[in-house]
């Protein structure tokens, strides 16, 4: 087998983990990614720690490429490099907007080279408004974006997030799912185009499920421990032996099974708690209640009580668990790449697994490895860098027709004309399927009589009673009762999966299965399609059978230990990771699906799941931690810090580091802010890299540093250090954010007209494809909205419509059909 991007080619200029993550994303898929560089000219060569001498980070953010150095300042060498864009179909850089363009690599030099080419860019903050030129990094955008002001105890301090990567990853996701629309966009139209993201757009999107909250109030919600701001109870119990136990009921049927498996009547038969609203309403008096019954007896009892009822709960696991643990070892969640320069370096594998194509990771290079032999693939002599005339290589050709019209105009997005059913519900498929939905394609929920279990996360809700979170996420779509347990509402599912191009659902390792809807039924059905499976855990190992919830899956995959204080109570990642990131997975994996379908393939089956993505985003801890020369920097220290909260300016509180200034911009800073008798002290040096941002005495001066800010605004100190080459922005929570003029230029916000609730806010996606407009779609649908619509259109009667619209039982055969 062969990856779904077997033949294609990728020239990439990007430093730092944003780019490379997404162009190492690509090379899993099977693209050729030549990484080209000069000079160890990454910005992260030498990030601590490093393993033979290379920084482990480096590596882990490199896997699948070849290497080569090129100086794309020197004349002639930027023409040899134009020779291999020439052959290339994707051409990647995140340098600041403005950068490219003097260095001889804009989007309108690059096209005329190569008409064809795809040219995908990733910055900081987008490319318009007053922080276009600003450099940007994973500690700025958390800051700035909202990350920040989630994280922490209830009523505390806003925390930063330990883990140095965890925004940018979630950035790389964006990007790859904007790269894959632009593969899919030339295969149908023939055309090259521009795509491009921005960390800021994706940080944002990625809070889709806790902005509903905010949308919906006007007010940020701010910190919550470990506890979740829309299902209760899902927060971390103490146990009697001082461990904790992740916790979370997120359907209503597990509320009972909660309560019965910890033998507690009392707040089962209170009023206040049986719904899920009112739980969450009364919250804290729930988790006094429950605190104390889970403090009668250890965590191994907990856990053994709650899994036989099916409630959601797991162990907050550290990293020697991780390379142990049986869930890990079933699903090859871990993989350990051997490079001979470097040793064996460990890596979250890749976030899906495909069931008719290849994917993996192959060893990073060593930096300029194989420039001798990728100069000579594409005729060019390495020691003249001239150009051998007969030789050389061209870019794939991906001339394969869309099976539906062949080239065409597109107008809606690249899955314009494209049909997804999507039986998911929650928060992670339903996010996948809106992607999906942006992308074009006419998404088809279908749901139970009861509906989506979504609809009762909250408060908040909006007028008509619809949850918050629930409207966030299922904009753009058409809704579908359905009655599986029905011989009828499972012939209905049928007719509409024979009509699909994609089916989504997140049922659990073989229940679809054993309903006669898993893959093997449904691609005897329609051979074309491409099929996605969403499971918590993975479908192999002890866990795979168990359900999922967001503050379960944080704790399996480690991301509690850097927030909080060691030894103290855990606190969740306030973004919902988990089902966020998750649901980009998922979204590209469908895409690099179609993209194999329509170049020459068939349908198969993906599958991803929210523990192995999770552990997938982890990389840079799992590389830092393989074996370094010594144990230092962020990746490897974030574990045994005290917590990074902010440094106080007069009006709020700021985030900034000093890792692209020089001494003399560090001397002119410190001299500016009064605090030049710090010079001699040792805890200052390195440029103020270790004063700063994550650095290693970072928290212990803050106090000085804010000696220096005291009566200057955060805007007034934000300036200062900028001006010096710093990167520094305020701390946002989502009242403060979405008032920023940079936030206005990414244009993410829009309005929808809500039936029962009226004009309402809804959360655009962060990519734009060439000129395809970035458009809201309709809104969340109400319960059966499109049932009607949608079975007309597979030519049902309209008696049978109704009936199976309220989800009643229709005759086990001879379904009376019109046909259409």
């Amino acid at each position: 087998m062969t990856g779904p991007l077997e033949g294609i080619k990728v020239f990439d200029v990007t430093v730092a983990a944003v780019g490379p993550w997404a162009a190492m994303l690509l090379g899993a898929l099977g693209a050729d990614v030549i990484k080209t560089e000069h000079e160890k000219s990454d910005v992260i060569h030498n990030v601590e720690p490093t393993q033979r001498g290379l920084g482990a980070v480096y590596s882990g953010c490199n896997f699948s490429k070849r290497g080569i150095d090129l100086d794309l300042k020197d004349e002639k060498q930027r023409e040899v490099a134009y020779q291999l864009i020439r052959d290339s179909d994707i051409f990647m850089q995140n340098m600041r907007p403005g950068t490219a363009d003097r260095l001889g690599f804009s989007y309108e030099r690059l096209s005329e080279i190569n008409p064809r080419l795809i040219y995908a860019s990733a910055s900081a903050w987008g490319l318009g408004g007053p922080m276009a030129r600003m450099t940007g990094s994973d500690g700025p955008v958390q800051a700035f974006s909202g990350w920040a002001s989630m994280n922490g105890t209830e009523g505390g301090r806003w925390e930063m997030y330990r883990y140095w990567g965890q925004v940018d990853v979630n950035s790389s996701m964006y990007f790859l799912l904007a790269i894959l629309q632009g593969l899919l966009y030339r295969a149908r139209t023939g055309e090259g185009l521009r795509v491009e993201t921005s960390m800021l757009g994706a940080a944002i999107h990625a809070q889709a499920s806790r902005l509903g909250e905010y949308f919906a109030t006007g007010k940020s919600s701010g910190p919550l421990g470990s506890a979740s701001a829309t299902t209760a109870p899902h927060q971390a119990f103490l146990c009697a032996d001082g461990a904790y136990l992740a916790v979370g009921v997120i359907r209503e049927e597990q509320w009972p099974s909660l309560c019965q498996a910890l033998e507690a009547e009392e707040p089962l038969a209170d009023e206040r708690f049986a719904t899920n609203p009112g739980r969450v309403e009364h919250r804290k008096e729930l988790a006094s209640h429950l605190e104390a019954v889970f403090k009668t007896k250890p965590t191994r009892w907990w856990e053994l009580r709650l899994t036989q009822a099916g409630v959601p709960n797991g162990r907050f696991l550290d990293l020697v668990d991780c390379f142990t643990h049986t869930q890990y070892r079933d699903n090859e969640f871990l993989v350990e790449m051997e490079m001979p320069h470097q040793g064996g370096i460990f890596a979250g594998n890749v976030p899906w697994t495909f069931s008719d194509t290849k994917v993996g990771y192959t060893p990073a290079p060593k930096p300029g490895q194989h420039t001798e032999e990728v100069l000579r693939e594409h005729g060019i002599d390495p020691m003249t860098m001239e150009s051998q005339p007969g030789k050389g290589r061209s870019a794939s050709s991906d001339t394969a027709l869309d099976r539906r019209d062949g080239k065409s105009k597109l107008v809606a997005g690249v899955l314009e004309g494209y049909r997804v059913v999507d039986m998911t519900q929650g928060l992670c498929g339903p996010l996948a399927s809106l992607m999906l939905a942006d992308a074009g394609a006419e998404v088809i929920k279908i749901e139970p009589p009861q509906g989506d279990y979504a609809r009762q996360y909250g408060p908040p809700f909006y007028n008509g009673g619809l949850s918050a979170a629930f409207a966030t996420i299922n904009r753009n779509k058409k809704c579908v009762i359905l009655d599986l347990t029905t011989a009828s509402g499972k012939q209905a599912l049928m007719d509409l999966v024979a009509t699909a191009d994609v089916f989504l659902e997140d049922l659990g390792p073989g229940v679809a299965e054993a309903n006669g809807y898993g893959h093997e039924s449904l691609q005897k059905l329609n051979p074309d399609l491409v099929y996605c499976s969403i499971t918590p855990f993975g479908s192999r190992g002890p866990f795979s059978g168990r359900p999922g919830a967001e503050l379960v899956v944080q704790a399996m995959a480690t991301c509690c230990g850097t927030l909080g204080k060691q030894g103290g109570p855990p606190e969740r990642l306030g973004v919902d990771v988990a089902n966020m990131n998750t649901a980009s997975a998922a979204a590209q994996g469908v895409l690099a699906a179609l993209f194999r379908r329509m170049t020459g393939g068939h349908g198969q089956r993906v599958e991803v799941s929210m523990l192995g993505t999770l552990v997938h985003m982890r990389g840079l801890i799992w590389a830092a931690q393989s074996n370094p020369d010594y144990w230092a920097g962020w990746q490897c220290e974030s574990y045994t810090r005290d917590p990074d909260y902010a440094w106080r300016a007069k009006d709020r509180p700021i985030y900034f580091n000093l890792r692209r200034g020089d001494e003399e911009d560090y001397y002119k800073l410190l001299i500016e802010l009064g605090l030049e008798e710090n010079l001699t002290d040792p805890r200052f040096g390195d440029g103020g890299r270790n004063a700063t941002g994550h650095g290693r005495y970072a928290e212990e001066l803050v106090s000085i540093w804010e000696q220096g800010f005291k009566g200057k605004s955060a805007d007034e100190v934000c300036a200062l250090i900028n001006r010096h080459n710093g990167e520094a922005t305020p701390f946002n929570n989502h009242e403060t954010l979405f008032v920023h003029p940079q936030v206005k230029a990414l244009d993410m916000v829009h309005t929808v007209e809500q039936p029962g609730a009226g004009p309402i806010p809804a959360l655009l996606h962060p990519w734009l494809i060439s000129d395809l407009p970035k458009g809201v779609g309709g809104p969340a649908p109400t319960l059966g909205q499109h049932t009607r619509e949608v079975l007309q259109g597979l030519g049902y009667a309209e008696k049978v419509i109704e009936s199976l619209s309220v989800g009643a039982a229709l005759p086990d055969a001879g379904v009376p059909r019109v046909k259409g």
